[in-house]
């Protein structure tokens, strides 16, 4: 289903829209800037979407994840641990975590380096960006439901 999902967010105009917000050459990072940011805009206004707490969804997120954690390589155990210590599901909702979370994958590899220019373009483009995710969500939602139906 995470594939499917994908496949469709990559592929749909309103992504691609948000993506093209981003100037070169931030524009080549736009992608994953993109999905961070629609981690964020979905935690800061996850109320409009759900009728579960977002801190009741991070907890149950959190817990149903630690079942596996005999399975995961030690780097994976410490960065879940430093996730749910620092509940970033919920911290994702205040954009200065996006901001330092972008920063802390630029500077995972030289590769990703090119990360770091695509903070201040997501800052200023900020309302447009938003207002794209909430045009585009319902969708992705609806999308998500024919997807469950139909497995």
């Amino acid at each position: 289903m995470h594939r499917q999902i994908d496949k469709f967010t990559d592929a749909h105009p309103i992504w691609r829209r948000s993506r093209e917000r981003f100037e070169a050459p931030a524009r080549r990072f736009a992608g994953v800037a993109v999905d961070v940011l629609y981690d964020h805009f979905l935690a800061a206004a996850w109320d409009r979407y759900s009728d579960q707490h977002l801190a009741s969804f991070s907890e149950a997120v959190y817990a149903g994840v630690a079942q596996y954690e005999a399975l995961f390589t030690p780097r994976l155990r410490r960065v879940f641990r430093a996730m749910r210590e620092g509940d970033w599901l919920v911290a994702y909702a205040d954009f200065e975590h996006v901001r330092w979370a972008l920063e802390r994958m630029s500077m995972r590899s030289i590769r990703l380096a090119g990360l770091r220019a695509t903070i201040g373009q997501a800052a200023a483009n900020l309302a447009a960006l938003r207002q794209d995710f909430h045009e585009f969500f319902p969708q992705l939602a609806d999308h998500a439901v024919v997807l469950r139906r139909s497995s």
